[in-house]
């Protein structure tokens, strides 16, 4: 009998252990910056390099909540579709704190400026976030190269060769700057899109 109780008290402990641990993971797994030492492992990818495109966006913000995606590589332009929406582990409290109007616009611009960084032949990139499960109101981000290259006033594949350059151009000056951010959406706003 000692030994049941023994081996139930073991057994209740594992779990417990192992419920804790997942939860810290999940923490650990919102990502809300970039680690581009982690991401250089990506450079000079193609959008038809679906394992590339696929590690790339599990190293970028939204990752937990990432539904899937579309590569358009038959013709020009080619393409990234990239789709967020609640995680049934999180739920919608989770979803919603994270993904606020500010943070939001945070990472759709990073995630978009990381995809032309490091995929060389992507020439568009669109991002549909369904904000719940039961709904299908959604916002969408459509973006291309020249916008964004035009917003940063530079080939964004040079920042591959530099990160100091990335860390410094990209997310201080940029990422980080809530008028850089707010001018930017001004002309290339998230659109609300209801099916």
């Amino acid at each position: 009998m000692k030994k049941l109780y023994f081996i139930g008290i073991l057994c209740l402990s594992f779990i417990f252990l192992v419920g804790c641990q997942a939860s810290q993971s999940l923490e650990e797994a919102k990502i809300t910056t970039v680690n581009i030492d982690e991401l250089l492992e990506y450079k000079d990818s193609y959008v038809g390099d679906n394992s590339a495109v696929g590690g790339i966006i599990n190293n970028l913000p939204g990752n937990i909540f990432f539904q899937g995606m579309a590569l358009k590589t038959d013709n020009r332009p080619y393409g990234i579709e990239i789709n967020y929406g609640v995680n049934p582990n999180l739920g919608q409290e989770d979803f919603t704190e994270y993904w606020t109007v500010d943070q939001t616009k945070k990472y759709f611009l990073n995630n978009a400026t990381t995809l032309f960084i490091l995929v060389k032949n992507v020439d568009e990139v669109k991002f549909n976030l369904t904000s719940s499960l039961d709904t299908q109101s959604e916002q969408v981000f459509n973006i291309s190269r020249s916008e964004l290259e035009e917003f940063y006033g530079k080939d964004l594949r040079l920042y591959a060769e530099d990160k100091k350059l990335w860390q410094t151009e990209i997310i201080e000056e940029k990422l980080n700057s809530r008028e850089a951010l707010d001018s930017f959406f001004k002309t290339h706003p998230i659109k609300k899109n209801t099916k």
